[in-house]
């Protein structure tokens, strides 16, 4: 759906978070460090970067990361991003 979407995990119900109209077209790997939302989209060769407000329910985007490395990229982890390095201090 390119949608993002917040489950609580005390009742299991989801929310949508409000990303300001952007769609997460081709969303697959999700990782969340802090109030940042790093969102791969595998088709497009990319990484969405958000910033979320504290409760994780809304987000603006940032920054986009691209890489003529990326092909079809399909997970995250916090290694090998540079941002996601700065970001951990």
């Amino acid at each position: 759906t390119g949608t993002i979407f917040k489950v609580d995990p005390d009742t299991g119900v989801a929310s949508t978070v409000d990303l300001g109209g952007y769609v997460v077209t081709n969303g697959d790997g999700l990782l969340v460090i802090g109030r940042t939302l790093y969102a791969v989209q595998n088709q497009l060769n990319k990484v969405a970067v958000f910033d979320l407000n504290a409760a994780g329910t809304k987000g603006s985007l940032v920054n986009t990361i691209t890489d003529p490395r990326f092909d079809v990229p399909t997970t995250a982890a916090a290694f090998g991003i540079p941002e996601v390095k700065r970001s951990l201090g």
